[in-house]
């Protein structure tokens, strides 16, 4: 009889955005399809579509509009033969954020008045208030009006047709919802990682498909060492009773590995982005304050020339 690793503390910081991310840009056209199908059926899906991560970076690099979540900015085209940039939006927490249709609003103007094309922004409403469905920002002041309104999809609100549908789709919304029900249990989280991951090797989805849909749920669902060791077993007996050895214990650990590797690097990026942005502030307040651009570059640690530039 196995011995069940005991409970510890549920970590509720579990990572959301990059994997939501990443699945959006492999499986975009599906993504479309399951969540936004008016608009899917408009786009050309012959033409391949791209990310734009750059031309998003540079609207948003200056922010301070609050939290990014797992935003993509991809270009596609219409059946008419007309370029359309679509911004989706992935809004992933646990309570409501009032700030999100502005968000949705300045990112959307910014990407038009720089690069003068247009946009279509999607919000997908990933978090586990049934109540929380922004869809529109307006503003008012002396009869001059903004009303932008976009359309949105609640993930809670697919909890009831996931079975019904044969889009890769319903397994990523199936595995975050469980995901947020399971945050108090490891060993309730594990049994439903199990539970989808099996289900996925019975879909029909070819191996490629399924390797990137595993490594997702991998992602998404985490889990301790201990838990995780208990549930790679099972998969291990799983794939063998029913001859289906899609992703060996090898590459498992190899994903593990990288995923862990991956988080330690997006948290080294964003100190080390926090540290320069806080020397750009005081070199800049130095410089309203009449500072040498000598003291400054010494006091800040910025080169000179880069003072010079601010």
């Amino acid at each position: 009889m196995k011995k069940k690793p005991k409970e510890k503390k549920q970590n509720t910081n579990d990572d959301f955005d990059s994997p939501w991310k990443e699945i959006i840009e492999l499986f975009f056209q599906q993504f479309m399809e399951f969540f936004f199908p008016k608009a899917a059926s408009e786009i050309d899906w012959k033409r391949r579509y791209s990310a734009l991560d750059k031309e998003f970076s540079q609207i948003t690099r200056k922010s301070e509009i609050g939290k990014r979540s797992a935003d993509k900015l991809l270009k596609v085209w219409t059946k008419e033969g007309k370029e359309a940039w679509v911004l989706v939006h992935v809004e992933i927490q646990a309570q409501r954020d009032d700030n999100l249709p502005k968000r949705v609003y300045v990112y959307n103007y910014r990407i038009f008045d720089k690069f003068d094309r247009p946009v279509v922004s999607l919000a997908v409403l990933a978090d586990d208030d049934p109540n929380w469905k922004p869809s529109e920002f307006s503003r008012e002041l002396w009869d001059c009006k903004t009303n932008f309104t976009f359309p949105t999809a609640k993930l809670l609100d697919f909890k009831d047709k996931l079975e019904d549908s044969d889009n890769l789709f319903s397994t990523v919304t199936l595995a975050h919802l469980k995901t947020m029900e399971t945050r108090k249990s490891y060993q309730s989280r594990s049994q439903w990682k199990a539970r989808i991951m099996q289900s996925l090797y019975k879909s029909g989805f070819d191996k490629e498909t399924v390797v990137k849909l595993y490594k997702f749920i991998d992602w998404l669902m985490f889990l301790p060492d201990e838990f995780n060791e208990i549930f790679y077993k099972d998969m291990e007996t799983f794939e063998k009773e029913h001859k289906m050895e899609f992703v060996t214990y090898a590459e498992r650990r190899g994903m593990q590995r990288g995923i862990q590797e991956g988080m330690q690097q997006g948290m080294q990026q964003g100190m080390q982005k926090g540290i320069q942005e806080g020397r750009l502030e005081m070199a800049r307040a130095f410089k309203q304050k009449g500072v040498d651009i000598g003291i400054i570059a010494d006091t800040s640690g910025i080169p000179i020339e880069r003072v010079k530039m601010l």
